[in-house]
């Protein structure tokens, strides 16, 4: 599995919370509707599209980038945690959509391969 890619001097996942840096995309898994404005939920984050899916299990993921969350009066931050296996998923970030309209993309297939997703 990749790892999280970060540029020297920027916060990263090692530390709880931290900051998410605009260029990075972040996915929320599945197919289903997001969640309300101001509703925190669970997604993940990397460099690339698929170093992010890898962080959710899914079999589909909406995508957008941690600059557009916020250009929408949203909020996201990785927030590491614990899967329901016991393995740590640093990509794990929570987010927060604005009141505007949702920078969250249609469901798109996961493209990371099933073995390099978190479980």
């Amino acid at each position: 599995m990749a790892g999280i890619f970060q540029a020297p001097g920027e916060p990263g996942p090692g530390r709880q919370p931290s900051f998410v840096p605009d260029r990075y995309l972040v996915v929320r898994g599945g197919g289903g509707e997001l969640p309300a404005p101001g509703t925190v939920f669970s997604g993940s984050a990397g460099l690339t599209l698929e170093d992010a899916a890898s962080g959710v299990p899914h079999g589909q993921v909406r995508v957008t980038t941690a600059a557009a969350i916020r250009g929408a009066g949203g909020h996201v931050e990785f927030v590491p945690e614990l899967t329901r296996s016991g393995r740590l998923n640093e990509r794990h970030v929570n987010v927060m959509l604005g009141p505007g309209p949702s920078p969250f993309g249609e469901p798109i297939p996961n493209p990371a391969p099933r073995a390099h997703r978190i479980a």
